[in-house]
């Protein structure tokens, strides 16, 4: 007979993986396919909570939560009311309901999720190599992707797209994106991988380090550069042994001097390429624009989900603004409550620390990183929000 943990381990992957798919790759745009990554998610979570049982605890919190989600429901796109219910009807009250009961093991779904994302990041480092690269194993296929107009992807086996190029260094190279539409999109799920595996994993392990680390600069990400320039030194930062004292005091001296200078010579890079200085122009333009909209619809914003009105024209760069504009202030501060604020009392308390760091470097990548109608932003939305309403964890 199959144990209740080993069911729950099985759902839990589930949902991680589906998370992931979901997570603007070429499969959540095919027909059954993408209503299987769409709904198995919610019912996986469901059924989470039902092996709780009668402990599953309700609380004001999480009926406000839900009850709160209906306003902004009026102001949804025309045609987009079935995916507002799906993503903050059901999804978001469940994860925090989910979150907010498996308390004791809120950390080991994110386990689950960095053992997926390595396996991915092991697949495409092979094809990246093999075949983007080296050109000793040719794409398996060709595969029409709709992602901002109609795109054909040549794919290996469906388990690594070759999606995007890039300038770096004034050479022309393709972009490591694994199975995502688009680098940008990768690396955000490899950062958050790896600031998972630095930060909240007790046993470090070196190895699915590096391979996140090798990957991430295979994206060729300005945004995944800098944050790992960021992320080595806290790694260095937090040292605790005493025989590389002295050692630590001069890589620490060296990286302030030289981290700078690295930052701003791949900005630079970025910016002095043709397809670089674009794209900083245009993501300049769009959130200026994002921000004019927001501020001509203040409380609740322009419209929902209108990504998906074909005449939709801003808010191709970034989460943040683009959030502003769509949701205004109303639906904004939701999001900023789990990714910004919440982790940020809860530093000022000494609670949550490490949770609360990777919460505040997912809100660094959602920023720039177009993410916010997706469930796995609302997973750690749900994630940091669940800190806060669980009276247990404050002794109330």
């Amino acid at each position: 007979m199959i144990k209740m943990g080993k069911i729950q381990s099985i759902l839990e992957y589930i949902v991680i993986i589906l998370l992931i798919l979901e997570f603007n790759t070429p499969f959540s745009q095919y027909g059954i396919f993408a209503k299987i990554i769409y709904y198995i998610p919610i019912i996986s979570i469901f059924l989470l909570l039902l092996l709780k049982g009668k402990k599953i605890q309700m609380k004001f919190w999480h009926l406000l939560l839900f009850f709160g989600s209906i306003i902004p429901f009026l102001n949804v796109q025309y045609g987009a009311e079935s995916t507002y219910i799906r993503l903050f009807m059901l999804f978001l009250p469940l994860s925090i309901l989910y979150f907010s009961n498996y308390e004791e093991e809120r950390n080991v779904i994110l386990y689950k999720y960095t053992n997926v994302i390595l396996i991915i990041c092991c697949v495409s480092l092979f094809f990246y190599i093999m075949g983007s690269t080296l050109n000793l194993i040719s794409p398996t296929a060709y595969v029409p992707v709709f992602w901002g107009e109609q795109r054909i992807y040549p794919t290996y086996f469906y388990l690594y797209f070759e999606a995007q190029n890039s300038f770096f260094l004034g050479n022309e190279y393709i972009r490591n994106c694994g199975i995502f539409n688009e680098a940008p999109m990768y690396n955000m799920a490899l950062c958050i991988a790896l600031a998972i595996e630095l930060f909240l994993r007790e046993k470090k392990r070196k190895i699915v380090l590096c391979i996140l680390g090798v990957t991430i600069i295979t994206t060729f990400s300005t945004t995944g550069q800098i944050f790992l320039c960021f992320l080595i030194f806290c790694a260095m930062w937090n040292t605790k042994n005493k025989k590389y004292k002295f050692l630590k005091f001069l890589l620490l001296t060296l990286m302030l001097l030289v981290i700078p200078f690295v930052i701003n010579w791949i900005l630079q890079d970025k910016v002095s390429s043709s397809s670089g200085e674009g794209s900083v122009s245009a993501r300049s333009y769009d959130i200026q624009k994002c921000i004019q909209i927001g501020l001509d619809n203040l409380f609740f914003g322009k419209s929902l989900l209108s990504e998906q009105n074909p005449n939709h024209n801003y808010g191709f760069s970034n989460s943040l603004f683009a959030l502003f504009a769509d949701g205004g202030l109303y639906v904004l501060a939701l999001y900023l409550s789990g990714l910004l604020f919440i982790p940020l009392y809860n530093m000022t308390r000494k609670k949550f620390f490490k949770e609360s760091i990777v919460l505040l470097l997912y809100f660094y990548l959602f920023s720039i990183t177009v993410s916010h109608f997706r469930y796995l932003t609302l997973l750690f939305v749900a994630y940091g929000i669940s800190m806060c309403i669980n009276y247990r964890q404050y002794g109330k």
